[in-house]
């Protein structure tokens, strides 16, 4: 069994990634500029995507390996907007016409009619990371080990980045973030999709990336969960501080979960 109460470590800081290494595990961060013009035009050809999200942080990913076991799992905007449905059926948006207007103006087209239905605007996604190496999932009912993770432990490495964002042309937001926290006992990451359509909708799916160091799994949750605009203000009181509605981490936990799946990662055994 690996000690974890000696949590040795080494933080790692160049000029492409911070992150941290402990326990045989290495968790790198990248954190860049938005994409060029000329990059933006490559993803929409590669993507197949008739527009991508205004904000696309494309060199931004967080990483996750551990080489005793080849495993790695990585958190991309590429392969999250891969995911994104251009089938989906779409909410019609409070300001539908304005915003109309201003996406067709932005593809230089006339047709505005037709700008909805050709892709999914609100990018909605239901990645959850793309993993790599020696390993075997299974659904499970298996839990994340609560009480360690409310353990006053100190926090050796924390970092939050955006993948892609856009607002939905002054109608609301869409955004995918990526959160890591690193512990002495262990690592839990969050992924959150989170969409606010103003007078409209909330939307969040959001996936868990819980490993104990020592152990031999990890556990990946996945959720959906979203609800009318009308009713998460009728949860705040009928009249609540509009910052609070602006605020993924207030409305998140309001909304009911329709998809819950718990998955078990099993790491190859070292040698």
């Amino acid at each position: 069994m690996l000690s974890t109460n000696n949590a040795e470590h080494t933080l790692v800081r160049n000029d492409t990634h911070i992150g941290i290494e402990l326990h045989g595990w290495k968790v790198l961060v990248a954190q860049k500029n938005i994409l060029k013009s000329d990059e933006i035009d490559r993803w929409t050809e590669e993507l197949n995507m008739k527009v991508l999200p205004e904000m696309i942080f494309g060199n931004n990913y967080l990483r996750l390996d551990n080489a005793a076991s080849n495993f790695s799992i990585v958190f991309n905007t590429f392969d999250a907007l891969k995911q994104v449905d251009s089938k989906a059926v779409l909410p019609k948006v409070f300001h539908s016409e304005h915003w109309l207007k201003s996406k067709a103006e932005s593809l230089h087209t006339s047709e505005i009619e037709q700008v909805p239905y050709e892709y999914d605007w609100t990018f909605t996604t239901a990645y959850r990371g793309s993993l790599s190496g020696q390993l075997s999932c299974s659904s499970t009912s298996d839990q994340f080990d609560f009480e360690l993770l409310k353990r006053p432990d100190p926090i050796l490495f924390f970092h939050e980045l955006v993948l892609y964002e856009d607002e939905l042309g002054d109608n609301g937001v869409t955004m995918l973030s990526a959160k890591v926290r690193v512990m002495p006992r262990c690592v839990l990451v969050l992924l959150r999709f989170w969409l606010r359509i103003d007078q409209v909708s909330f939307r969040a799916h959001e996936t868990r990336f819980f490993h104990r160091f020592g152990s031999d799994h990890c556990l990946r949750e996945y959720q959906e969960r979203s609800a009318p605009y009308s009713a998460v203000v009728s949860l705040l009181g009928g009249a609540p501080d509009p910052a609070q509605l602006l605020d993924a981490n207030v409305v998140v936990p309001l909304l009911p979960v329709h998809l819950c799946q718990m998955e078990k990662i099993t790491l190859a055994k070292p040698g």
